[in-house]
């Protein structure tokens, strides 16, 4: 499960219902489930995993632990109100 910014658990789940949920107790507090075995030909798109799980984690640890995330080369640029 990862936390959400505000509007984007909507537009995940909305997107792809078979890999994103609303899980139950933690799905109104704005946490999305991810599916990382919904398509076992292919496997998950880790870039985008990864996005995903560094946003998630930038929301909600202490702001001192989250400013040393360095920059993601391979999602820098990205203002994740898409994803």
């Amino acid at each position: 499960m990862v936390q959400a910014p505000p509007g984007s658990q909507e537009v995940l789940v909305g997107a792809d219902p078979n890999r994103f949920f609303v899980p139950p107790y933690l799905g109104p507090k704005g946490w999305v489930g991810m599916r990382l075995d919904d398509d076992p030909a292919s496997g998950p798109d880790w870039d985008e995993v990864r996005f995903i799980v560094r946003r998630s984690y930038s929301l909600i640890a202490p702001k001192k632990l989250a400013a040393l995330l360095e920059p993601d080369s391979k999602t820098a640029g990205r203002d994740g109100g898409d994803v």
